[in-house]
């Protein structure tokens, strides 16, 4: 049997599904890899060749560049808020002058 091709389907239609499940799994703060995530952090500072090579094998077993679990986004945004937050406990006071 040849294969059909459905044109009623976008692209955009994937995107529109997947993207409520990732946020549903932002929710689920015992299915993220917390200690991969900040070990990936790490090696992205001391050295990102490391994270490349496991995201490369990653897109070789799983076929997919994307983590499953959102928690890289996570901790990131919690560590940008930390930062934001203590810059204005530092600089607070000198920038209202």
């Amino acid at each position: 049997m040849l294969p059909t091709v459905h044109r009623g389907r976008s692209p955009a239609y994937r995107t529109q599904s997947y993207l409520p499940q990732y946020l549903r799994r932002i929710i689920k703060w015992r299915q993220m890899d917390i200690e991969y995530t900040f070990w990936q952090m790490l090696h992205l500072c001391i050295s990102p060749k490391i994270v490349y090579q496991h995201t490369k094998y990653h897109k070789q077993t799983k076929n997919q560049w994307a983590r499953d679990d959102p928690a890289f986004v996570v901790i990131c945004c919690l560590l940008l808020a930390v930062a934001g937050s203590s810059f204005c406990a530092a600089y607070g006071e000198d920038l209202k002058e």
